[in-house]
């Protein structure tokens, strides 16, 4: 009995010990995966895995209080100097609400970033991407911090989210958030100018006007942003803008119709599908007698690319705002914009 006894107590002592010893190795890997890497900036899948999936899980929080609209839970994840900071806090918050109800938003990139020091500024240098390869400049307040950047990929317009994260004394917080401009028609700002030279070169200066401007709204998708080519980009904007002044001249009569419209604005339209020209121009036929005015625009659709050279190629769509008053007095010349008649071409 004894000798029994004895070995059921040593079986005893050693599941203890099992489970002891593997216990310890839980919090070993625990401690591991909590302790910061060597310092250094580490993008997307070079990220310790348990730092990432953390991180991840805080993504998915912020996606979801920004769709839904829930102020209580975004301002748990802020640090108390952002949820402070109500004024940019509400704007950045109501802006990302509004955009992710017309577009799904999932992550684009990701830096992880340790250092030695706090208090000045780390600069990512990002020369994986090409034509958009940038510099993103962020504050150091922590040891530890975290870029999280979001874009509806699918979208042929997005903008883009940035949370920057810190690692305080209370936790993983974002203190800084914003929503700006990233692409038009599936192209960056590098990319949009790219294909303004392209245009110019087929002396297409519409698109290419339109190109240019989606360029310069796109500049910056974040203030800590910065372009690699941002000076080349600036120089090609400039001399975009001087080929065009001097090769698309407004107003434009156009007298291949019978009525003579005048051309004298052409805008940009946004639509869910894209960007696209708008060609405002001022007709003589009533805007009350919309059937007269749309057999005018079916002629006008036909020859608009004589008027404006590659504007009927490689897009969907052309816009036209109508309008029939031009002002007299001190404002001889201009048009009355109050009242307009707008029509969509569907181009084959």
């Amino acid at each position: 009995m004894n000798t029994i006894n004895y070995n059921l107590q040593n079986m005893t002592f050693k599941n203890t010990f099992i489970k002891l010893s593997a216990m310890g190795a839980l919090a070993l890997t625990i401690q591991a995966c909590s302790r910061p890497s060597a310092p250094g900036i580490y993008k997307d899948d070079q990220i310790q895995s348990g730092v990432r999936k953390t991180l991840h899980s805080l993504q998915d929080e912020l996606l979801s209080a920004l769709k839904t609209d829930d102020r209580h839970a975004q301002e748990l994840l802020m640090s108390q100097e952002f949820i402070d900071d109500v004024r940019m806090r509400v704007k950045v918050c109501s802006e990302a609400t509004i955009r992710m109800k017309k577009a799904d938003y999932s992550l684009f990139r990701e830096y992880y970033i340790v250092r030695d020091t706090v208090g000045d500024t780390t600069t990512i240098k990002d020369r994986t991407s090409g034509i958009n390869n940038y510099d993103l400049k962020v504050p150091t307040l922590a040891r530890e911090m975290y870029v999280a950047q979001f874009i509806a990929k699918k979208s042929p317009l997005t903008w883009m989210i940035t949370a920057t994260y810190h690692k305080l004394d209370y936790g993983w917080k974002i203190d800084d958030m914003e929503i700006t401009p990233y692409s038009e028609n599936h192209r960056t700002a590098p990319e949009q100018i790219a294909f303004a030279q392209k245009m110019l070169d087929k002396k297409y200066y519409l698109d290419a006007n339109n190109a240019m401007v989606g360029a310069m709204n796109d500049l910056y998708p974040s203030n800590r942003w910065m372009y690699e080519k941002h000076d080349d980009i600036s120089k090609m904007a400039d001399l975009t803008r001087a080929e065009i002044s001097a090769n698309l001249p407004l107003p434009i009569t156009v007298k291949q119709l019978p009525s003579e419209p005048l051309i004298w604005r052409i805008t940009i339209q946004y639509d869910k599908e894209g960007t696209f020209p708008n060609i405002n121009y001022v007709s003589k036929t009533n805007l009350l007698d919309t059937t007269a005015l749309k057999k005018e625009n079916a002629e006008f659709g036909k020859i608009i690319g004589e008027v404006f050279e590659g504007v009927d190629k490689d897009k969907k769509y052309i816009f036209y705002t109508i309008y029939n008053k031009q002002l007299s007095g001190p404002n001889k010349g201009k048009v009355d914009i109050r009242d307009h008649f707008d029509i969509r071409q569907t181009l084959q």
